[in-house]
């Protein structure tokens, strides 16, 4: 808080990025009135009642990262509402207390919700909230968590006809019957579903025919995925003029052999066309943060030496890092914390995960 009050001069300051800083309070962070971005991730010990000076005195805040400030009230939800006009990103813990009423913020564009525990009592209704009062404007949708979505949720998802980016992994209840009723996401381009492990070739094929904006698709440690669904998708992609390309299938923990794809003659042509890129490596960047910060902070990112595989390289050179990972150093609960959040164990800590 100190350091925050000798920055009150700089009367321009726009952006502020703060994460887990656990000994801030915000204390002074309300003289800063033209902030747009407000970055607070980690900041536990953030007072409410700072954080509601914050809203009221904010007028131009666009971007706003509460997640896991755990001290969170009904009243600072009542303010945002009445004072962050300009609000368009919040991304947020769920309290234990409803939270639909989020979705009454005049300008939301983007929400991203991170769950600790079965905190979703109002998940529901805040879903039906956002298809009542933002169907209209409503673009990016972030659960993080495991478990915590019902077939009664994907159907109210599937009626935000507007979103470009979506993020639902690690739930089995995205199945094929889900990926049928995201067929309607006409404008999705960014689609995560990883380790929601019932899907198949078919359900997951119809929804790239369906939704031609899709760009990126993210199906990490989905097993039922096979090489059949890669050269399915290549010949239904020649078929189209009308998408955007290439489309990145972010693919690693599939059934899909890394050897096999790469030797494809089929898909080298594709990939030479700019009609898919197939990618191996288990990305993190999608769990929520994608600013650099991991927010199940188990690794740092400087460990990840490649940001992609590519599969036109010579995997046989020494020099090639496609597939690195690096050596765990986890304790028992380190290991099953990474179970509860991803699915899977970590490596070397489970004799039936050849690859993690």
């Amino acid at each position: 808080d100190v350091y925050i009050e000798t920055m009150t001069h700089l009367k321009h300051l726009e952006t502020l990025e703060l994460p887990e800083n656990y000994e801030l309070t915000g204390k002074s962070i309300s003289k800063l009135t033209q902030l747009k971005v407000l970055n607070l991730y980690g900041c536990c010990n953030i007072q409410t009642s700072h954080l509601v000076d914050i809203c009221e005195s904010l007028p131009n805040l666009k971007a706003l990262d509460i997640r896991r400030c755990e001290r969170l009230s009904p009243a600072l939800l009542d303010v945002m509402i009445e004072h962050c006009k300009e609000l368009e990103i919040l991304k947020m813990s769920c309290p234990e207390f409803p939270y639909e009423r989020v979705a009454l913020l005049p300008k939301l564009k983007q929400l991203e919700l991170l769950y600790y525990s079965l905190y979703g009592t109002s998940q529901k209704r805040l879903l039906a909230e956002l298809v009542a009062h933002k169907a209209d404007q409503f673009e990016i949708l972030k659960i993080v968590a495991k478990n915590t979505l019902t077939v009664e949720h994907i159907d109210l998802i599937s009626e935000l006809r507007q979103l470009k980016v979506l993020f639902v992994a690690n739930n089995p209840a995205v199945n094929d019957d889900a990926l049928d009723a995201f067929c309607k996401l006409q404008q999705l381009e960014e689609l995560t579903i990883k380790g929601c492990g019932n899907i198949t070739n078919r359900a997951l094929l119809r929804l790239v025919q369906s939704c031609k904006q899709l760009r990126l698709l993210n199906i990490q440690f989905c097993k039922k995925i096979t090489m059949d669904f890669l050269l399915e998708t290549i010949r239904a992609l020649k078929a189209t003029e009308q998408r955007k390309k290439p489309l990145q299938l972010i693919v690693y923990g599939t059934s899909m052999d890394y050897y096999g794809v790469a030797e494809c003659e089929e898909y080298k042509e594709a990939a030479a066309q700019s009609l898919v890129k197939v990618i191996f490596h288990a990305s993190n960047k999608e769990l929520g943060l994608e600013e650099g910060v991991d927010i199940y902070n188990i690794w740092d990112g400087e460990h990840w030496v490649d940001d992609e595989d590519d599969l036109t390289d010579d995997y046989d050179d020494d020099d090639d890092e496609d597939l690195h990972f690096p050596d765990s150093d986890m304790d028992d609960d380190d290991i099953n914390f990474v179970y509860d959040v991803f699915g899977v164990y970590p490596p070397g800590h489970d004799i039936n995960d050849v690859i993690w």
